[in-house]
């Protein structure tokens, strides 16, 4: 069971560790579906056409920062909206690859090693990978926002963008150093993801970056909150699966119990935080009222 947990959580916490670079420069990078999903296309063939995993991951990554590095140039170069734009980023990677697997290999669905015309296949301790690249990915985290300049940088282009512009360092400039190193985050974890399952299947993200981005939403500013959302996801998701055909719940209810739990999640971080929101405006109003009165 944790085994399972762990597998799945890893393509997540990488995915969620992406966004919460950009989310503390004060930009929310919308694409990291599109990113994770280029990221599994160009880091399988890399990875069956070398016969070593480490060419996938650096291509997977590759492929990510530079659709992320085109994303921050169309939202901090051209001002388009973030939204719209990382939609836009999804959108396009979905049909981008179909088209790409179609022209190469001639076919847009399932790519095995075989179709590369390689016998070559990946280490069978493959599975460890994920595992350990998401807790190392996610202390290197935790460290470079506590302990280094670049990242005490980071968290004020979020909070206090015009003092970080007084004191020489350019908003834009940190934010795009965030969203490509989200790139790069995702793209590996996309990466990893193929290479997981030793083959690329269309849409095999699962909704794994949209997903990421309800954790930083729940999670707010919170690393460890993050961690904990992401692990609680897998855990629902892990024992849906086990639970399949051991109850009289139908397998279609089961399998989508953790996206449920998740949106019960959305809901009530939103309502715990409109409440908090309410709570100071209103002390804030008192406050106020009672200069006046004085």
């Amino acid at each position: 069971m944790l085994n399972s947990v762990l597998s799945i959580a890893a393509p997540l916490i990488l995915a969620a560790v992406a966004g919460y670079l950009p989310f503390r420069a004060g930009i929310l990078n919308i694409g990291l579906e599109g990113l994770m999903a280029l990221g599994a296309f160009f880091g399988f063939i890399a990875a069956a056409a070398s016969g070593f995993w480490l060419m996938g991951v650096l291509a997977g990554s590759l492929a990510g920062a530079m659709a992320a590095a085109f994303f921050a140039w169309t939202v901090l170069r051209l001002e388009a909206n973030i939204f719209l734009s990382g939609l836009g980023l999804n959108l396009a990677a979905a049909g981008f690859l179909g088209i790409a697997s179609q022209m190469a290999f001639g076919t847009k669905g399932v790519l095995r090693p075989a179709i590369l015309n390689t016998s070559r296949t990946f280490p069978p301790d493959h599975g460890i990978i994920p595992v350990l690249a998401a807790g190392f990915a996610f202390t290197a985290l935790m460290l470079i926002m506590r302990k280094t300049r670049w990242g005490h940088r980071v968290i004020a282009a979020g909070e206090a963008p015009e003092t970080l512009e007084n004191l020489g360092h350019p908003v834009k400039m940190m934010r795009f150093q965030t969203l490509v190193l989200s790139g790069i985050g995702c793209g590996a974890a996309g990466a990893l993801l193929a290479l997981d399952i030793g083959a690329y299947v269309p849409n095999m993200t699962g909704g794994r970056g949209w997903i990421a981005l309800v954790a930083l939403y729940i999670a707010g500013k919170s690393p460890l909150g993050l961690l904990a959302t992401v692990l609680l996801f897998s855990a629902a998701n892990a024992t849906a699966t086990v639970l399949q055909g051991m109850t009289g719940i139908p397998d279609s209810l089961l399998l989508a119990s953790p996206f449920l739990i998740t949106f019960l999640g959305l809901v009530a971080a939103g309502a715990l935080r409109t409440l908090a929101e309410s709570r100071q405006r209103r002390k804030e109003r008192d406050l106020t009222a009672n200069e006046v009165r004085g």
